[in-house]
């Protein structure tokens, strides 16, 4: 486990993105015409909003994703839009987003619409570290059960770590508004404890992906074979 946990970190730091052919998905929202970095054309316009908060906060120094991540949507690798089934999560109550790697598209199940904008900017910053390890090929080399974890795990933890930040500094209140803000509260909270309960620390967010991937069947789903 801590094999996956090194890797996830080294991969991060070390990889680039890879140019590749811009995605359908990417010219029907942005056209074919070049647009300017600034544009959010390929992000759906009720999700702008969370990504630009995941670039303030991952724009901090101590919290290295905002280059990657703002690369590969502002360069229009990918694109981010709200799951066009609008019953997704009636039919998968557990699944809180996914990213399609044949089309390079981001989703965000419609129904977390009406969750707070911590929780839909946690969703979404886990969905982009999904994204950007296809994106910039960050499993090459790996073999396919090891990258499945220190993928899932990657994702797990910029996830964790944006909600922990988002917060604070969205004034959305301290109690929680549903069940998945709840349940995200009480994993930073779980987080702070194990940190020593003074401030959120990397070692603790290691553990918490370690607890993540256990508990959450990873451990079977990545070595289960085919």
């Amino acid at each position: 486990m801590k094999l996956v946990l090194a890797v996830a970190t080294a991969l991060l730091l070390s990889s680039g993105v890879v140019h590749a052919q811009t995605p359908d998905r990417v010219k029907a929202m942005c056209g074919n015409q070049a647009v300017a970095w600034e544009s959010l054309c390929n992000v759906d316009a009720g999700l702008r909003e969370p990504f630009a908060l995941i670039e303030r906060i991952g724009g901090e120094p101590d919290f290295l994703i905002r280059d990657r991540l703002s690369a590969m949507i502002r360069d229009r690798h990918a694109a981010i839009d709200w799951h066009p089934n609008g019953t997704l999560t009636s039919t998968h109550p557990r699944l809180l987003g996914l990213y399609d790697e044949s089309t390079r598209r981001g989703y965000v199940p419609q129904a977390l619409g009406n969750e707070p904008l911590r929780v839909k900017t946690a969703v979404l910053a886990h969905e982009l570290t999904h994204a950007i390890w296809n994106v910039d090929d960050m499993g090459a080399g790996l073999e396919a059960p090891i990258a499945c974890l220190a993928n899932e795990d990657l994702a797990y933890k910029i996830g964790l770590a944006i909600y922990a930040r988002v917060y604070f500094l969205s004034g959305e209140g301290d109690r929680p508004r549903s069940a998945i803000d709840q349940s995200l509260l009480l994993q930073s909270l779980e987080w702070l404890q194990i940190s020593g309960g003074q401030q959120f620390t990397p070692e603790g967010l290691e553990q918490m992906g370690r607890r993540h991937l256990l508990g959450a069947g990873y451990l079977e789903r990545c070595f289960q074979p085919g």
